[in-house]
């Protein structure tokens, strides 16, 4: 067996309830920043569970996995910021974006497909510009890889597959040849 992990970038048209998440993001990320100077050193996972109660009652309806997702880049641009207490205290994120977990997001025809809040899913139409990430969709849309923890703008979408490869498999021998001949 061989992990294979490939990483595309689309080009995207992003439904209304992508928007809203994106334009709310940003605030759920300066939110944990906020709640650094609460916190003292310790993990991530004592950082994210300190606060997680608060952060559902902040953001009522929202997908618990976005509290996942903001705290994380919260706290990773904590660890990067260490040394200047100053940046937390007026953190303004100049893009709109969402980091959606892996464990929510799947494709559906040429749409990342993702829970936002309650029963609501966006949509976001992944435009292909070869025909290697055309193929990367169709196998993904056929369940051939799985899809990672991606990244979403109003603009572009980094979006990374990945799966097991067993090269003594007739399946995946198919996947890459299929890959290798629409990637000309």
């Amino acid at each position: 067996m061989l992990k294979v992990a490939l990483s595309q970038i689309f080009d995207c048209q992003p439904d209304g309830e992508a928007q809203a998440l994106m334009g709310q993001y940003p605030n759920m990320v300066t939110w944990w920043i906020k709640r650094a100077g609460e916190f003292t050193e310790g993990s991530f996972s004592k950082f994210r569970n300190q606060f997680y109660d608060p952060w559902k009652n902040e953001w009522k309806g929202y997908n618990s996995q976005y509290a996942q997702t903001s705290s994380l880049v919260a706290y990773s641009a904590l660890q990067l910021w260490k040394k200047s207490a100053e940046k937390t205290k007026s953190v303004e994120l100049k893009w709109s974006f969402a980091v959606v977990s892996p464990r929510n997001v799947k494709i559906e025809n040429t749409e990342l497909v993702f829970p936002t809040k309650l029963s609501r899913h966006a949509h976001v139409k992944l435009i292909p510009e070869n025909p290697r990430q055309r193929a990367l969709l169709e196998q993904a849309t056929n369940e051939h890889w799985q899809i990672g923890q991606s990244i979403v703008t109003p603009q572009w979408c980094a979006v990374p597959f990945a799966r097991y490869l067993d090269l003594t498999s007739e399946n995946d021998r198919i996947i890459k040849e299929l890959l290798l001949s629409k990637a000309h």
